[in-house]
């Protein structure tokens, strides 16, 4: 009962201090510490999901940090777990096809015969060969014209 209460006065209640000052400084310091890194976490966090600029005045929130670069265009070198792994380049992703299919499905031609661009410049699709569909003996149903079964 005694080690409880002895517990128990360690840390007042009423000012939400430890008694001990020394205990009390090194809870303070590590409370600071383990805030300040939550608040950095939490600003890298908003800067990797906001936008890089501010959509009223159009200053940079980065600026600061990499003067006269475009932000979005930084590599990351510390973590490989987050945007900007690698510089962008200025040439972007070739736009994805229009179709996903290698004709055209209002005339059912191939791309190389019916196309709205020059022959030189239509996608090139190649011939699908159909693979051969196995079916499996025990699916096999025997039918009797007679019976209708």
């Amino acid at each position: 009962k005694g080690i409880v209460q002895e517990l128990e006065r360690v840390f007042d209640p009423v000012t939400q201090n430890f008694r001990d000052p020394s205990l009390d400084a090194r809870q303070r310091s590590f409370e600071e510490r383990e805030r300040t890194l939550h608040l950095n976490r939490a600003r890298d966090t908003q800067i990797l999901r906001s936008q890089p600029f501010n959509i009223v005045n159009h200053t940079s929130h980065l600026e600061a940090l990499a003067p006269n670069l475009d932000p979005m265009r930084l590599g990351n070198t510390t973590c490989k777990d987050r945007l900007g792994e690698t510089k962008r380049q200025k040439e972007g992703k070739p736009p994805p096809p229009s179709t996903y299919t290698d004709y055209n499905i209002v005339s059912n031609l191939p791309f190389d015969d019916h196309h709205w661009q020059k022959p030189d410049e239509r996608p090139y699709c190649q011939e699908k060969q159909p693979q051969l569909r196995k079916v499996p003996p025990f699916m096999v149903k025997d039918f009797n014209i007679v019976s209708n079964r």
